[in-house]
């Protein structure tokens, strides 16, 4: 269900205009024009009277709007009511009306005299109009206007005054009731729905937003959450009350004006009968004297009694006749909270004459909150008193408790007359028994006899100790067979009988929850007794000790225990040995056992120790190898350990030590090759290549090449270079993953020297050692790796981290753990922009994946040529932005254009450059070379190209 949609100021105009297009004046022909008519066609001579004629009545003839918000919608409509009071027919011919009063609807039809409305008012009739006051685009205050009707009447037109207050809008919110009480209901259960009326009392529509807060007992039936109401509307919320839990229970119905803006709350109170509770008579038999005048029946409740609860009760008749004996009873009692026991009476007549004793019916019925208990049946006995008074026996209390060993003494008492001699017969055991005879009592019956005013009789119950711990038992006292007249009160009770035997506790396994091997030596093994013990007063029995987990990583059951019953208090034991297959690891494991005295779980723990380093040897470059500078060059080596090899390290020498200065590159031990990009500056007749090879565990050791020689190119390069700075961030401490935040910034250098002077741009080679002692699973940053492709054209897709470091060629360095920044110099000879991407080498072995690509992107000057005194640069994949400036010779400056084509960057013949004003046909004379720079608006400068106009 939703409320109203809101009415806004538009409506109301769009109302009024089409009430003015619709209801436009008519003009009409007044009584005189009529009158000349009949007389031209005959129908009425000179000098004749007319007498008849119609004449118009309107009620009321003034009307008052009251409060009416601007440019809203009309809160209420008003009836104006036109009566033909006269004796000819009546027809309306038009009306005005004042702005901004309206008129909305109408059952008066207009006609005139030639076109007669299907309406027209016989003598006697009305129609009417429906009136609004809908002010809009107005100054609040006091409106004023009228409403005229004009018709054939004889005292037309008729008017009605009308007044209105046009009010700034403003929205009256009324919430009814501020409480909802509703009445029990049961758990699982739906109460009648409840309403909340939500009235507009103001001149404006407004949001309203309801929903309940507290608990989930009470909910809103139709599943709505609010709406707009406009003004002068009434809303209804239906609220049902369904309980999740006996008791009270309360919750709140918010109202908001607002999302967040609470405006009213309607407090929820709903009561939960605890079903829990159980209603019955206090006994099964009642007795009363006939000439007490009347009998107080208890009715008691039992259970839950935190909630109100109600039974109806009423009496039936038996061998007493109501009216005669007793006078008939029924009715209801209300428990409220917390109460337990209720009375009603029964009235008893005294018919004075012996009839002995009668009884007659007692029935609870229909409880509410509550079940009936098992005595909802008793009986009522009226006792004579007018000659024989057998009285009333029963045992004087409903249970006894005694220890196994002792004696309990049972009286049966007399009540309601001793006058003549009467006896009761008793027995042990029934239904509700669970004492054994001659076990745990000694079995015995007998016959009670009360002589004339005896009214106490006992007889004594002996019990024995069995020596068991076989918890309490039940003994049930009978009463049977009263004779004489005499009647049963309470002839049922109960017996406990304590046990003194303290029962042996149950089995118990202890055993320890964990077993720690300490440090053992990788490939040698240690055994770890484990004892069982049975800390119960009875035996264990248990199953063999089952490894879970572990057993992979080199634990194992050594000798089983000898038996699988331990004794109250003893022990035995097993072995568990370990023999790690796995080095340097800290290794984890799980025994579990079974038995009836508890599951126990033993967590096995080692730490596996290797101190022997691994082996490794180069395969390339074999002794005296020339290598050229400039050429990648691919370094093989192998690598072996017990465990295995976390990292190579891979680093040269130019002097023919064996100490590597210069890092090629570290790679996790699963890689047996590495590209080397042999610098192009490089020079030496005495370089060696050193691979340090290092485990888990920390050990390391190194191989080292033999001699070989690094020679020059064949053509020198001399083209010029472009030298890349790339920076990052460090990876998350403790996680394996790639550096973060990789940058890229590029800038033109000097042609690579020709000098063999290699510069140390990196830091030398370090090793990471791990303490045995102290391995972790944390892993330890040891490096990075620089790997580096060719940049696409913008209009391409970018490579890849995966495409970018899955080939080993595209290994440009390495950085050590402590840098964090990489300088690399290339050559420009194809005029290409790079894309890096970084990876983290760690002490587990483990390499990341490549970084986010950073690429530089500064402008390249493609295919540059002279044509008709203008000079074209090509625009795909030049990374020339529009904007950019050419610059000639670093002197002259002219602003680069993009061509019709749309495809290519010029500089028109008629430009001239900045600060000489020359145009470019001048500068880039026929014949002569020039160097060409572009510089895009970010202020990136490519690489200065040299250019000879053909």
């Amino acid at each position: 269900m939703l409320l109203p949609s809101k009415f806004t100021p538009s409506h109301t105009k769009l109302l009024l205009l089409l009430l003015a297009t619709t209801l436009s004046f008519l003009s009409f022909c007044d009584l005189s024009t009529i009158v000349n008519s009949v007389k031209a066609s005959g129908n009425l001579s000179s000098g004749t009277v007319v007498a008849m004629a119609a004449t118009g009545s309107v009620s009321p003839t003034s009307i008052n709007f009251g409060n009416q918000g601007i440019d809203q919608p009309p809160i209420s409509s008003r009836t104006v009511t036109l009566t033909n009071t006269g004796d000819s027919t009546l027809f309306v011919s038009s009306f005005s009306i004042t702005s901004p009063f309206i008129v909305i609807d109408s059952t008066c039809d207009l006609g005139s005299s030639d076109v007669p409305s299907r309406n027209n008012l016989s003598p006697g009739q009305s129609c009417t109009f429906q009136l609004a006051f809908a002010p809009s685009e107005v100054s609040p205050g006091i409106i004023t206007g009228s409403f005229i009707i004009f018709s054939n009447a004889a005292n037309s037109p008729q008017t009605v005054s009308l007044v209105g207050n046009a009010v700034q809008p403003r929205p009256i919110v009324s919430v009814s009731p501020t409480a909802l009480i509703f009445e029990n209901t049961q758990i699982n259960t739906t109460s009648p729905p409840q309403a909340v009326r939500i009235s507009n009392l103001g001149t404006a529509p407004i949001d309203i937003f309801f929903e309940i807060a507290g608990n989930e007992d009470f909910q809103i039936a139709d599943e709505i959450g609010g709406g707009t109401l406009p003004p002068g509307v009434t809303f209804q919320i239906p609220i049902v009350f369904s309980p999740l839990a006996p008791g009270p229970r309360s919750a709140r119905l918010l109202i908001k004006e607002a999302q967040d803006k609470i405006s009213s709350i309607v407090q929820l109170i709903g009561n939960s009968p605890d079903l829990s509770s159980r209603i019955e008579f206090a006994q099964r038999d009642f007795s009363v004297n006939e000439a007490a005048g009347s009998a107080t029946i208890t009715v008691r409740r039992s259970g839950g009694t935190t909630t109100s609860s109600s039974v109806s009760f009423f009496t039936t008749e038996g061998t007493a006749i109501n009216g005669t004996d007793f006078v008939s009873s029924s009715g209801t009692l209300m428990f409220p909270p917390g109460a337990t026991a209720l009375t009603f009476n029964v009235r008893i007549l005294d018919d004075n004459r012996f009839t002995g004793s009668r009884f007659l019916g007692l029935t609870l019925a229909n409880p509410v909150g509550a079940t009936l208990g098992g005595v909802n049946i008793a009986q009522l006995t009226i006792l004579d008193d007018e000659t024989r008074q057998p009285g009333q026996l029963q045992i004087g209390n409903g249970s006894f408790i005694t220890d196994e060993g002792g004696s309990t003494t049972v009286t049966v008492t007399r009540t309601n007359g001793a006058t003549v001699p009467v006896s009761v017969g008793y027995t042990l055991g029934g239904p509700n028994s669970t004492a054994v005879p001659d076990v745990d009592y000694e079995n015995t019956f007998g016959v009670l006899n009360f002589g004339v005013g005896s009214t106490s009789q006992s007889f004594t119950i002996r019990t024995f100790n069995n020596g068991k711990a076989t918890g309490d038992r039940l003994l049930e006292i009978n009463l049977t067979a009263a004779t004489n007249g005499a009647t049963l009160g309470l002839s049922r009770a109960l017996l406990t009988i304590r046990d003194v035997d303290k029962p042996p506790t149950p089995p118990k396994l202890l055993v320890s929850d964990t077993v720690d091997f300490g440090s053992v030596e990788f490939g040698t093994s240690a055994t770890r007794t484990v004892t069982m013990q049975n800390d119960g007063e009875t035996p264990l029995t248990f199953s063999l000790p089952t490894l879970t987990d572990g057993g992979a990583a080199g634990f194992a059951l050594g000798t089983v225990p000898r038996t699988l019953t331990i004794e109250p208090k003893q022990t035995t034991t097993f072995e568990v040995l370990f023999r790690p297959t796995t080095a340097s690891n800290l290794i984890l494991g799980k025994i579990l056992v079974s038995s009836n005295g508890g599951d126990a779980t033993i967590n096995l723990r080692g730490q596996s120790l290797d101190r022997k380093p691994p082996t490794v040897s180069l395969i390339t470059p074999i002794s005296g190898q020339a290598l050229t500078a400039g050429i990648p060059f691919i370094i093989a080596y192998n690598g072996s350990d017990d465990d295995s090899i976390s990292n190579f390290v891979v680093g040269f020498s130019i002097n023919g030590t064996n100490v590597a200065t210069t890092e090629v590159a570290r790679v996790s031990g699963s890689i047996n090759q590495v590209v080397w990009n042999v610098p192009e500056t490089l020079r030496t007749s005495s370089g060696r290549i050193i691979v340090t090879a290092t485990d888990r565990s920390g050990n390391s050791s190194f191989a080292t090449s033999d001699i070989f020689s690094v020679q020059a190119p064949a053509v020198p390069p001399v083209e010029p270079s472009l030298q890349v700075v790339i920076s990052f961030d460090p990876p998350p401490m403790g996680q394996v993953a790639p550096p973060q935040n990789v940058r890229a910034d590029a800038t033109e250098v000097d042609a690579v020297p020709k000098d063999n002077k290699q510069e140390e741009k990196n830091s030398t080679l370090q090793t990471v050692t791990v303490d045995s002692n102290q391995i972790t699973t944390t892993p330890i940053l040891i490096g990075y790796n620089i790997f580096r492709v060719v940049q696409p054209p913008p209009d391409q897709p970018q490579p890849t981290p995966e495409q970018i470091v899955g080939n080993p060629a595209n290994l440009v360095g390495s950085l050590p753990a402590t840098t964090t920044t990489f300088i690399d110099t290339v050559s420009t000879s194809k005029g290409d922009n790079f894309v890096y991407s970084v990876t983290s080498n760690f002490n587990t072995g483990d390499m990341s994946n490549g970084s986010r690509p950073a690429g530089t992107d500064l402008p390249v000057i493609k295919n540059p040529r002279f044509e008709r005194g203008t000079i074209f640069i090509d625009g795909p994949g030049s990374f020339i932005k529009p904007g950019a400036m050419l610059t000639i010779n670093e002197n002259e400056t002219y602003p680069l254009e993009i061509d019709s084509t749309g495809i290519q960057f010029t500089v028109p013949k008629r430009a001239s450059s900045t600060p000489g004003g020359i145009r470019i046909r001048r500068d880039i004379r026929k014949g002569s070379t020039v160097k060409l720079t572009v510089k895009n608006p970010d202020g990136k400068l490519s690489v200065g190209k040299e250019f000879t106009r053909q």
